[in-house]
């Protein structure tokens, strides 16, 4: 018993010493640990604040805004459009035949030919093709006579070069077109393409019946077609 006690009283006191001394060094580790990491957050610090700060240049930014902006009024330039695309047909005038009437909307007959105007003293313009103004070849049609007299395009025949023709569209807009060829065409004859076919510039052509009339068919034997083109003069 004495023996082991006086093992106590040496091991004990060595075990305290021990313990101080240890714990000093963990403390003195764990402090050197959080003053490198103050050291390295100060230098941290210190290299972020040397970075210059970028502001926004406002004055760029208000001349980009300039740039991009655009206030200009383009109402002038859409009334200027709307004014010169053609509307439908509404009349037409032939002032040196003395012609003043209304242009029907026509299409094909049952047989696939262009249909006539219901009534005998209006026109009839094929719907099928270009409007009156636009490039391509418009064409309006009229009947010769009827069963008591005279009709509308009685006196087609006596247009020559040079003589006006004036359309009226729906929206109020007169186009003139002038007469630069008269000619007559058998059916067989007849140049579908050239009357109705398209064009890089805008024609009228105007149709009416001439020739013998065939009682059998009740039709006459050919066609009187007067050529126009539109008057860019008074574009």
């Amino acid at each position: 018993m004495l023996k082991n006690k006086r093992v106590n009283d040496i091991l004990i006191p060595l075990l305290l010493v021990l313990n101080l001394l240890l714990g000093g060094f963990i403390y003195t580790k764990v402090s050197d640990a959080l003053q490198t990491k103050k050291i390295y957050d100060q230098a941290v610090i210190t290299k972020i604040s040397d970075i210059p700060q970028i502001t926004p240049n406002r004055q760029n930014e208000d001349q980009q805004k300039e740039v991009i902006r655009d206030d200009r009024d383009f109402s002038d330039i859409e009334d200027v459009i709307t004014e010169n695309k053609p509307g439908t047909p509404a009349r037409i005038s032939i002032p040196k035949i003395k012609v003043n009437t209304l242009v029907e909307h026509v299409g094909l007959d049952p047989v696939g030919n262009m249909d006539v105007p219901v009534d005998p003293f209006n026109t009839g313009w094929y719907k099928y093709g270009a409007l009156p103004g636009e490039n391509g070849n418009s064409v309006i049609a009229g009947h010769l006579d009827t069963k008591t007299g005279p009709a509308i395009f009685s006196r087609l025949h006596e247009l020559r070069t040079g003589d006006e023709v004036i359309v009226t569209d729906n929206l109020g807009n007169n186009r003139t077109f002038k007469v630069y060829k008269v000619s007559v065409y058998s059916e067989r004859g007849f140049p579908i393409n050239t009357i109705f076919g398209s064009s890089n510039e805008a024609y009228l052509n105007l149709i009416t019946c001439t020739g013998a009339f065939d009682e059998h068919f009740e039709d006459y034997t050919d066609r009187l077609v007067v050529f126009t083109k539109l008057d860019e003069s008074e574009d």
